[in-house]
């Protein structure tokens, strides 16, 4: 009959083997979404930048016409 100590020492061999099986197959996806995380990063900047663009020239341009700025 298997004593406690056996059953812990199956138990930690069983979840170590677990534990690398399980980070080794979650290697791609946290790959994946750190590409993910700096392609939005990236995305959100250059729209970031696009508007404040945007806002410089609209300002410009109703300046220009003298235009009332809108609320």
């Amino acid at each position: 009959m298997l004593t406690k100590k056996d059953l812990q020492a199956i138990s930690e061999l069983m979840d170590s083997k677990f534990d690398e099986k399980f980070a080794k197959e979650l290697r791609p996806i946290w790959k994946k979404l750190r590409k993910l995380r700096s392609d939005l990063k990236a995305t959100i900047n250059f729209f970031d930048s696009e508007v404040l663009h945007h806002d410089k020239r609209l300002i410009r341009i109703e300046n220009h016409l003298n235009l009332p700025l809108l609320q």
